[in-house]
């Protein structure tokens, strides 16, 4: 069963101190991840076709 992507972001973050910082982190990440885009792929290190099943799941 996949794990639900907000669980995954945070279960990730279980070395950081308060829950104000978890957050803030969190945020951040999902911003990232909604500025995702074929233009910056080579930034984080993907290729075009990791990024299609990324978007398509």
């Amino acid at each position: 069963m996949p794990t639900a992507p907000l669980d995954v972001i945070r279960n990730s973050l279980t070395d950081l101190t308060s829950e104000e910082e978890k957050r803030k982190v969190a945020d951040l990440i999902i911003e990232e991840l909604r500025r995702l885009h074929e233009g910056v792929l080579a930034r984080y290190g993907l290729r075009p076709a990791e990024f299609q099943r990324w978007r398509d799941v």
